[in-house]
């Protein structure tokens, strides 16, 4: 058993921590995208070495993506875009993958994210809503639909990227991303597109801290103006922000190969230790 740089969240029930621990703990490898998932793994009692890395993610390569497809996705003709890539939301988080939330702290959210979206707009920026996913029950377009109804100025609805190498392309033409969605972060910072987000679960916290991009977070309970103001300290000091965010990427994936030099040893020495016995 190789679990290669996976994502861990807290497990609150007694029986839950000792499962995972009892499945890891016999494991020839386990590696963490994120300290936050490392930490957590020790919470349970697990011991021995947990390198930290990145996420694998960081590895995808931009698209090309031809006109007519930048014509629909409605961005051909924006001078200076800002993406919005929220995700759906609820207090059932068991179904969507999200640690809880209340009711009114997604309704926060969304007021917050209209108010940011709004300023954006103010500034002359054009605000780009991107579904990064669209399936039954857990579908962007949606919650986009819930924040444009909130908001006041006008905003852009691109359509479905199609994969995520595309996904890429189009953040990689953004002058900002703000993200709900994880991976809207880490093919944004990827590709040195500058990056903020919300800490409602501690896989963002995770890859943001891994970015040295924890400035650029705000708390669910956080008032409007402190994700406006991070929005604008993001445009304003671009270059710098894209440089950061490129050199830290670029070290994370120097750790994820660093570990994946590992695995062939270890499968060797697995192989060879079980044809002995």
């Amino acid at each position: 058993l190789i679990c290669f740089v996976i994502g861990a969240k807290p497990v609150p029930s007694f029986h839950g921590k000792r499962i995972v621990k009892w499945l890891l703990e016999d494991a020839a490898a386990v590696s963490t995208r994120d300290r936050g998932s490392e930490r957590e793994l020790r919470r349970m009692g697990l011991g021995g070495e947990i390198p930290v890395t990145g996420d694998s993610a960081l590895f995808l390569e931009p698209a090309a993506i031809d006109k007519e497809t930048l014509g629909k996705s409605k961005l051909e003709s924006l001078d200076h875009p800002v993406a919005i890539c929220p995700r759906a939301l609820s207090p059932d988080h068991r179904a969507h993958y999200h640690t809880p939330l209340t009711n009114a702290n997604i309704i926060k959210m969304r007021r917050n994210i209209a108010t940011a979206a709004d300023c954006i707009a103010e500034r002359g920026h054009d605000v780009v809503f991107i579904p990064m996913h669209q399936v039954p029950g857990d579908d962007d377009t949606a919650e986009i639909a819930e924040i444009r109804g909130m908001m006041h100025q006008p905003s852009t609805v691109a359509a479905h990227p199609g994969s995520p190498e595309k996904a890429m392309r189009i953040l990689q033409r953004m002058e900002l991303v703000l993200g709900l969605r994880l991976h809207s972060l880490i093919l944004g910072a990827n590709a040195g597109t500058p990056i903020v987000g919300i800490d409602y679960d501690p896989k963002i916290w995770g890859f943001m801290e891994q970015a040295e991009a924890e400035d650029c977070l705000t708390r669910v309970d956080d008032l409007p103006e402190a994700l406006t103001r991070q929005i604008a300290d993001a445009l304003d000091n671009h270059t710098t922000i894209k440089r950061k965010l490129m050199k830290n990427c670029q070290r994370m994936k120097t750790l994820i190969k660093q570990e994946s030099q590992r695995i062939p040893e270890i499968i060797d020495r697995e192989h060879n230790t079980a044809g002995k016995g």
